[in-house]
């Protein structure tokens, strides 16, 4: 039987870094150990795991009592890998998504699954993949020997968590060299003509396909992983026309992972006749925090995005509200991520999405950076996607000036469809009180109720509602 090659260090002190730990078991002086050949450290947790290139390093380190780091006790025992309760789950990013995660969970507990019950449902959104946590070793394994998955109509693609305790060093460089961008693809219809394309190895050069991600409101951009590095370079040398249509290819940047807001959170699913008042009480008994602003979606009634006055816990929110009611409808919570596209306005005449892009890329001029694309809303405004989030920042600070135009900038909130100052300015205006109307409409508006139900149906679709019609005078009082 080989000898164990990995140690588990926990109680790990404070402020330590990563490579503090490498050097501090690679000192054979003091702590025995070796050449470490890779480190997993949870700060959180203040775990790690240490593999070493000889199991003889394993030995001296154990040797070893009263280890200290950085003046503290801290605790080393030979690793012990864990029951593999966790599968990965891929498939279409418009179904593994953290939108639906109790979906998800819903199928893997359900006999079409051949699975059980589930502990948790979590998610990487920068690789586009779901991880299944369930009850036992048993029922993941269960549910990967099942033949075939499909939710939806569409196949999921599932396996055993890869080494879910101890991770393959610098895997994201990895997946990063077998990562292709195309770019053009709004044109064609079927996106699954796009990914059979690209796995046929005659046309494309390409070959298997570990996940395929559409990127945008118009998917005109794809980011393609594939298994084997040598697809990917292939793919990139050769030119690329699919049904008659030219698209660019190439390595992307390495993208700054966005997070999520910590002081928002997106709800959906609320009844017409929910208030503002009975939602902001709502939440903030909840978090026991002041609400900032509702923001309503600009075309989807029940959906409004709440913001607080300082952060929370928002994954927990979401917990804590699964199985809750307002006015007898069940809330669906979601985190937003921080956006990485501005809605650009007051665009010169005739302004091409080449010169947007290449204006919003010189740092000196605009201080912006990687343009990911570009996409022209009319003739005066447009969105801006970058591949970092953070130079968003530096483009608001200062004026932008483009073909002696000054540019209109706001952070586009997509789940809104609302620029963020609009989001968070929005509020629910005071009631409007309209005088001096004719005596006789009020009096048929009183006595035809069918035509009242139709009057209060158009003022509904635009957001508004007669609370108020006083019989006899002419006022009539709405908000």
């Amino acid at each position: 039987m080989e000898k164990p090659r990995i140690i588990q260090v926990s109680k790990i002190p404070k402020n330590v870094h990563c490579d503090f730990i490498e050097l501090f078991f690679e000192n054979t002086k003091k702590y025995g150990g070796g050449t470490v050949s890779r480190v997993e450290y949870d700060e959180k947790l203040a775990t790690a795991t240490v593999e070493f290139e000889s199991a003889k390093a394993v030995d001296r380190v154990l040797e070893l009592e009263n280890i200290k780091m950085m003046g503290h006790d801290i605790c080393v025992e030979v690793y012990k890998e864990k029951p593999q309760c966790t599968i990965e789950v891929h498939g279409p990013v418009s179904l593994v998504r953290r939108q639906n995660a109790e979906l998800l969970q819903l199928y893997f507990e359900s006999p079409r699954s051949n699975g059980w019950k589930v502990k948790e449902v979590t998610f990487d959104a920068k690789r586009s993949v779901a991880f299944v946590t369930f009850e036992s070793e048993k029922m993941s394994r269960r549910v990967v020997e099942h033949s075939t998955h499909v939710l939806k109509g569409q196949t999921l693609d599932v396996k055993l968590q890869n080494n879910p305790n101890f991770g393959p060093k610098d895997s994201h460089i990895e997946g990063t060299a077998c990562t292709v961008r195309a770019k053009g693809l709004k044109e064609i219809p079927s996106k699954d003509f796009v990914e059979l394309y690209f796995e046929n190895k005659r046309r494309s050069g390409g070959g298997k396909i570990k996940t395929f991600v559409l990127q945008g409101t118009d998917e005109d951009v794809a980011d393609i992983t594939f298994e084997n590095e040598i697809d990917a370079k292939a793919v990139v040398e050769k030119s690329h026309t699919i049904n008659g249509i030219s698209v660019e290819v190439s390595i992307p940047h390495e993208v700054q992972e966005r997070p999520m807001y910590q002081d928002r959170f997106l709800v959906e699913g609320l009844q017409d006749k929910t208030s503002d008042d009975c939602l902001v009480f709502f939440f903030e008994t909840k978090t026991g925090l002041k609400t900032r602003s509702l923001a309503y979606h600009r075309d989807k009634n029940g959906v409004v995005l709440v913001t607080m006055e300082s952060a929370l816990d928002v994954a927990q929110l979401i917990a804590d509200c699964k199985n809750e009611t307002v006015d007898c409808a069940k809330l669906r919570l979601s985190e937003v991520y921080v956006s990485n596209y501005i809605y650009v306005s007051n665009l010169p005449p005739d302004i091409t999405t080449d010169t947007i892009e290449i204006y919003f890329e010189n740092t000196k001029r605009s201080k912006g950076g990687l343009v990911e694309k570009v996409e022209l809303l009319d003739d005066t405004s447009c969105l801006v996607y970058f591949e970092d989030y953070r130079v968003i920042t530096d483009v608001r600070r200062d004026s932008q000036i483009l073909s002696n135009n000054a540019l209109v900038i706001g952070v586009y909130l997509d789940c809104l469809k609302l620029t963020e100052e609009d989001a968070l300015n929005n509020s629910t205006p005071q009631p409007v009180t309209i005088t001096n109307l004719d005596c006789r409409k009020i009096k048929f508006i009183n006595k035809a109720e069918e035509f009242r139900h139709d009057v209060e149906h158009i003022l509904l679709a635009n957001h508004a509602k007669l609370i108020g019609l006083k019989k006899g005078s002419k006022i009539m009082e709405g908000h």
